[in-house]
């Protein structure tokens, strides 16, 4: 057992006052001593998994674990209290990247079972603990030569983070995603019936109906050692069957497997964890569902069903009736793991992904391997979009002589690599309003095909920002390569904290400022992310003399922005992320369920029983313009009612918004709602809708007739409105009020991240921790100004 101790030395302990030590544990027995810590961390793990638990790693272990060697990295405080597991294991051979290599992987990754690993830790020291296992993994480099981490949930501390730290400290690492779906399931059957398609709803129900007039139909559960046995074994049959008759193995042929899951069912059902149904006809099982639960979430992991009977949709049956006992149940998530297949969008999932990563120390045979191995699939997807006459005539050769020849490291650096094949991209930096006018069709056509957008990005949305607020110092950087436009960074110069001799000249996004925006960030065709976030941070550090930092805010989660955080992190640029809120209701329920999820609207509807009530949504431009001067005159009436001024106290914000009305009446993307109590307005709600998506933006109500709770009132209206026009989810935008929570909405933060080169007055700016450090670094910057000295040489 080896052990690292983690003392003064390190940043982070000194922050706590403690120390901490790390310690190899490599027999299975000494890791059953240490269970009991183990599950306590992984009921931390978010989001949760089934396949982070102890039981999952002990079982999988004890069948699969002959081939490797068990590398486990325990770290405790100075109380030997353990605060963070790393569940490594050991596997020696060839990785894919060339000669024999010591891998460190996820204790249940390698054998195609299942997805949603990662490490484990105490919520108040991930940091300290990440870096720990780190800090010993570098101070050990004769036991490993490779990390190789995989299906790690995106959304997990434990994925990004850990790839950051690994970047930090100047180590070869090479992301790639995969996606998994997720079903966030509604309170009740009917209202999650109404959140899927009419097609699929009415396939469903067709399916159903039809069967149940054929067969006996009956759907049950295994729960007793004996039922869960026997039922098992129809799993593994049924599912033999199927792909058999695909003309496939199933993944039952192996011996091994079939132990793993009899062994891992057993146990999950004594601990009430195992969820086995069967679905029978006239008393014979034609199709099953194995999966986990763990918390509020059921991990869908093995679908079975008897091919013979495929034409009456046996597995759609099973799959929606097992769904329709979770809600019943309570559980909160339906994991279907990996993968994108069309049947789990039908049934309502939205797509996640999973981080995989591999990584390896600079200069040693493995991270010279992995380097070459991320040039070689950066050449080839840049050779296949640029020019694929060429790339076809490489694949059809398949010739040694016509293999791509990548230079040898550590001659050539990573740096110099994205450098090159950025210079198959034709730069253009737009500086004023005309050259972005020009930009109009290109910038929507790519808009169109880039890998995810928010009607914020358009081009109507950034010219009615444009007009109404005035001239900016534009500094638009658009990327062309032979299909056109491929990629826009959308930035302009803004002072900070004001226009000045001493000020900093930061660029910010296009309508970053007021915020009326969600979902901002960079632009790119799908699968021109990296190219043109290489060549776009390239221009700036060339044009760094106009600039001392970027200050991004409200960043849609998307691929397009993942890429360009992840090429400023590997130039080194120094950053400092922060989460804003954001939440968002899904809409998967029924208009008929609303009074029952806001009980307020039935007392509200209640006290207005007597008057009359009336709901109007504004189509034409004249009705839109009159109810943007109410808006305006409420929304002020309301905010004054409370001693503030309000968002339209300026008049570039009311022309901002009259634009808008201008810009997108005509692609039908306005979405204004008015409410009238005996002929007088008291509410006005403006909304946008792109896609399936209605974007709320600014409300405004009578104050006087606060007690009815008419803004309440009117969001039911409008959401109503939305469940019955298909539309899937209703953005709140940034905020985290609570009348937003009170609708069920979910917390889906927007990022918003401050960077600049480092070694620069930039640097220092965005490494300022509070406010009143920052005032103090930017008087001391000032005065050494003043006296004629240069800040930028005094950081270090």
């Amino acid at each position: 057992m080896r052990t690292l101790d983690v003392g003064p030395a390190n940043a982070t302990a000194q922050a706590f006052g403690s120390s901490f030590s790390v310690e190899r544990v490599s027999l299975l027995r000494e890791l059953e001593d240490l269970s009991p810590d183990w599950d306590r961390l992984a009921k931390n793990y978010s989001p949760s998994s089934y396949f982070v638990s102890w039981t999952w790693a002990k079982t999988w272990w004890r069948s699969y674990g002959d081939a490797y060697e068990l590398f486990v990295l325990v770290c405790r405080n100075d109380q030997q209290r353990i605060i963070g597991i790393a569940p490594f294991y050991r596997a020696t051979g060839k990785s894919g990247i060339g000669p024999q290599a010591r891998s460190l992987r996820l204790i249940g990754d390698g054998t195609d079972d299942v997805d949603g690993f990662g490490l484990l830790f105490d919520p108040q020291h991930e940091q300290t603990c990440r870096r720990a296992f780190l800090d010993w993994l570098a101070a050990h480099p004769e036991e490993w030569d490779l990390l190789d981490l995989n299906s790690m949930p995106e959304d997990s501390s434990s994925a990004l983070d850990f790839l950051t730290q690994v970047r930090e400290r100047g180590w070869v690492a090479r992301p790639h995603w995969t996606h998994h779906c997720v079903v966030e399931l509604p309170n009740t059957w009917d209202g999650y019936l109404q959140g899927l398609s009419r097609k699929t709803r009415q396939t469903w129900l067709r399916k159903i109906r039809q069967v149940e007039e054929e067969f006996s139909l009956r759907l049950r559960r295994c729960e007793t050692r004996s039922e869960i046995d026997a039922g098992l074994d129809v799993v593994m049959d049924l599912h033999q069957c199927n792909w058999r008759s695909r003309g496939s193995d199933g993944k039952f042929d192996l011996a091994s497997r079939r132990d793993f899951y009899r062994d891992i069912c057993r146990i999950a059902g004594e601990r009430k964890e195992l969820d086995l149904w069967l679905l029978e006809l006239d008393g014979v099982p034609r199709a099953a569902r194995l999966g986990f639960l763990s918390h509020k979430t059921r991990h869908a992991v093995i679908a079975a069903m008897d091919p013979g009977f495929a034409r009456h949709g046996v597995g759609t049956i099973a799959e929606a009736l097992v769904i329709k006992t979770c809600i019943e149940r309570g559980v909160g998530s339906y994991d279907f793991l990996a993968g994108d297949e069309p049947y789990k969008k039908e049934c309502g999932a939205i797509t996640k992904r999973y981080m995989n990563f591999k990584a390896a120390r600079p200069y040693t045979s493995a991270g010279i391997a992995l380097g070459a191995e991320g040039s070689m699939e950066d050449g080839k997807r840049w050779l296949r979009a640029n020019m694929p006459d060429t790339f076809g005539l490489l694949q059809k050769a398949k010739s040694k002589s016509l293999r791509l020849v990548l230079p040898s490291a550590p001659e050539t650096t990573p740096a110099l690599q994205r450098l090159d094949r950025a210079a198959g991209i034709q730069l253009r930096v737009v500086r004023d309003h005309a050259g972005f006018t020009a930009l109009r069709h290109d910038w929507n056509d790519q808009l169109q095909q880039s890998s995810a957008s928010t009607i914020f990005q358009s081009w109507e949305w950034m010219d009615s920002w444009l007009r109404a607020y005035g001239e900016k110092d534009l500094m638009i950087i658009a990327g062309y390569a032979g299909q056109g436009l491929i990629g826009v960074l959308p930035l302009y110069v803004s002072a900070w904290p004001k226009p000045g001799r001493h000020s900093l000249r930061v660029l910010r996004l296009m309508s970053d400022d007021p915020d009326d925006a969600g979902g901002l960030g960079m632009i790119a065709r799908r699968n021109y992310e990296q190219v043109f976030a290489d060549a776009a941070v390239r221009r700036l550090l060339e044009a760094k003399d106009a600039w001392d930092a970027l200050d991004l805010n409200v960043l849609a989660e998307n691929a397009a922005n993942a890429t360009l955080l992840t090429t400023l992190r590997q130039r080194k640029f120094a950053i400092r992320e922060r989460s804003a809120p954001h939440l968002v209701l899904p809409l998967l329920f029924s208009p008929d369920g609303l009074d029952s999820r806001h009980p307020g609207v039935v007392r509200s509807k209640r006290k207005l029983a007597s008057r009359k009530v009336e709901y109007r949504r504004c189509f034409t431009r004249a009705e839109i313009e009159e109810s943007l001067h109410d808006l305006f005159s409420l929304h002020s009436a309301r905010w004054q009612s409370k001693g503030k001024s309000g968002a339209f106290a300026t008049s570039a914000r009311a022309d901002f918004y009259r634009n808008i009305s201008a810009s997108m009446l005509p692609r039908e993307q306005i979405d204004v709602w008015t409410m009238s109590l005996d002929g007088e307005v008291v509410a006005v709600e403006f909304g946008l809708i792109h896609e399936d998506v209605r974007y709320s933006l600014q409300a405004g109500f009578d104050p006087e007739h606060r007690k009815y709770k008419v803004g309440m009132l009117l969001d039911a209206k409008i959401i109503g409105s939305c469940i019955e026009s298909g539309i899937r989810s209703y953005d709140f935008l940034s905020g985290d009020e609570g009348f937003k929570r009170e609708w069920g909405a979910i917390s889906q933060p927007y990022r918003s991240v401050r960077c600049a080169p480092r070694n620069t007055l930039g640097a220092l700016w965005v490494r300022a921790s509070s406010v009143k450090a920052l005032r103090k670094m930017w008087a001391l910057a000032k005065q050494r100004t003043i006296l004629g000295e240069d800040p930028q040489q005094k950081l270090s």
